[in-house]
């Protein structure tokens, strides 16, 4: 199965060489292979460029917009070497990728997109584990989602079912012990 949560970001730490971050889209893959993500999809983010009447929030990145690679864009503030953006499903989900789209301008799409990044889940969007380390992403281009598919997990057994399984086996044990009697 996939990893399920809630809460899921994308943390980045080096871009590929510009003041700001900067993504056109993010689309959740769902462990059905259907998109997670809608305009309704809530999202936060550590900063976003304010240029007054434009503000490059995380919302865009969810807008379905893949055309202006100028208004329709989430933009970091600048300044600092690390920022995220996230998305809150409202409810635990499996999370099978994320396909992220860099910003839809030939120039920035690759300097601004990140270069090092984790995607990371939590389920009180307090304490985040990693889902999937990025390094050395620099093969970015307009128009084309780079896809980071997330690893399968089994789930182990959980103590009070282990125990279960046992007593179970423990009780056909003697019941047979005693048919045989």
């Amino acid at each position: 199965e996939y990893l399920s949560a809630r809460f899921w970001r994308i943390a980045m730490t080096e871009n590929n060489g510009n003041d700001h971050y900067a993504l056109q889209e993010v689309n959740i893959i769902g462990g059905s292979g259907l998109s997670l993500v809608s305009p309704a999809t809530v999202t936060s983010q550590s900063s976003y460029y304010n240029a007054g009447s434009y503000q490059a929030l995380a919302s865009k990145l969810v807008d379905g917009s893949t055309q202006n690679g100028e208004t329709d864009i989430w933009v970091s503030s600048g300044g600092s070497p690390t920022e995220w953006v996230s998305f809150d499903l409202e409810q635990r989900m499996p999370v099978k990728a994320f396909k992220l789209l860099p910003q839809a301008n030939a120039p920035l799409a690759v300097s601004r997109s990140p270069k090092t990044f984790k995607i990371q889940y939590s389920n009180d969007n307090a304490n985040w584990s990693d889902a999937y380390i990025a390094e050395n992403q620099t093969s970015w281009s307009v128009g084309v989602y780079n896809e980071y598919t997330l690893p399968f997990v089994s789930t182990p057994s959980t103590p009070s079912t282990l125990e279960a399984d046992i007593q179970s086996i423990a009780k056909d044990t003697k019941l047979i012990k005693t048919l045989l009697l």
